[in-house]
Order: C-alpha cells, then sequence, then structure tokens
C-alpha cells in the first residue's frame, strides 16, 4: 500500500519511507537549482501545484469557475493543447511503486496521444535548461518503468503566455546520445551509496556517544 505525505513530500509503502523519483532526479538538479533565489523556486512551486490542480480539474470534467491570473496563461496554453490533440487519460495524477529499485512517484497522465500510448509530465518551467531536459528523460523512464509498459514519453511545457511545447523525450535522448533510464538507474545507485554512508556515519557518531 502507497502512503503520501504531501507535507514532507515523502512515499511510504506498508509503512517503510521509500524514495521518490523527484528525490533521486535532485543529484542530477540540485546544483542548478541552487544557483536560483529561493523566493523564485518557492513561487515556481506554488504555480506547478496551483497549475496541476487545475489542469487535473479539467481532465476529470469539472473545469473551474474561477482561475486566478497568477495562472492563467497555463491553463489558457493546456487547453490549446487538448484542442490540437486527440487525448485519452488512462490515469491522472497517478501514484506507483516501482519494487525493482525501490522508488515511488505520481504520474501526471497516462494514456492516448493521437491514438499512441503516452505517458506525459506537465511541467510549467518558461525555459528549461538542458540539465532540467535531461532530467526529464530520466524522470519519464523511471515513470514507465514503474508503469512496466512501453510508452511515448512526453513532457508538456505550459507557458505563461497562453503557448506550449510538447517535449518529446525520444528525440532529445538520441540528438544528445544518451538513455534516460539507464542514467536514472545510475542515480538510484548514487543515492543508495549516499544513503548507506549517512546511516553509517549515524551509527558510529551514536557508538561514540
Amino acid at each position: 500500500m502507497i502512503e503520501f505525505d504531501e507535507k514532507k513530500h515523502q512515499y511510504k509503502v506498508d509503512g517503510k519511507v521509500v524514495p521518490s523519483v523527484t528525490e533521486i532526479l535532485e543529484h542530477l538538479t540540485a546544483p542548478g537549482y541552487g544557483k536560483v533565489n529561493p523566493s523564485i523556486l518557492d513561487e515556481a512551486r506554488e504555480r506547478g501545484t496551483a497549475v496541476h490542480e487545475l489542469t487535473e480539474d479539467i481532465d476529470m470534467g469539472m473545469p473551474p469557475e474561477y482561475i486566478d491570473p497568477f495562472v492563467e496563461g497555463y491553463i489558457v496554453a493546456y487547453m490549446r493543447f487538448l484542442a490540437d490533440y486527440d487525448v485519452e487519460w488512462d490515469y491522472i495524477e497517478h501514484p506507483f511503486y516501482e519494487p525493482l529499485h525501490g522508488y515511488c512517484g505520481t504520474i501526471d497522465r497516462v494514456g492516448k496521444l493521437d491514438g499512441n500510448d503516452c505517458l506525459l509530465d506537465i511541467k510549467t518551467t518558461s525555459s528549461p535548461t538542458a540539465d532540467q531536459k535531461i532530467a526529464v528523460c530520466c524522470q519519464t523512464s523511471a515513470y514507465a518503468a514503474g508503469m512496466h509498459g512501453s510508452y511515448d514519453r512526453y513532457a508538456l511545457y505550459l507557458h505563461s503566455d497562453g503557448t506550449y511545447d510538447l517535449f518529446y523525450c525520444a528525440d532529445y535522448e538520441d540528438e544528445r546520445g544518451f538513455d534516460g533510464w539507464a542514467l536514472f538507474v545510475d542515480l538510484c545507485k548514487l543515492h543508495k551509496s549516499i544513503g548507506d554512508a549517512k546511516k553509517r556515519r549515524r551509527i558510529k557518531k551514536e557508538d561514540l556517544d
């Protein structure tokens, strides 16, 4: 059974804490975010949460009666995406657990895009960096593994001016010459090694005390 503590952004499976895809990817993304003003990051998180909630309402057939101007352009962009493509979602904000590598996550959308099996992550990043694009390739690869299927993997970048970019992960991986899943597996190993090292230091400190 998967439990999610939203305040701590922490997953548990059968009562045991399990790392999230986002947590594992911090080994790749943290250096870039460390250069950004914390207040800007807080605003971006707030905006992203609001956009995710509103797009979920739309896809669940409950369009909002009021949209805050703070996120209105992003919602217009999402509605344009829905008008431009034939989409049919099987899962919306779907939590999962991948037991082989031991991680959890919540996938924004899984279903059909123009008739093809699709896995989609919704982003509100205005101009994603190369590292962020690599990270989303790893992220969607991890999601696909968690769903035990083969999917066209996309990141949907919504913009404040009402436009959007649909980013196809496989094309970017081919262009840059890397494998998102292989890189994510390496990050899983790194995360575990760091966790084991911290545990050993904690035990050693307790023994000395």
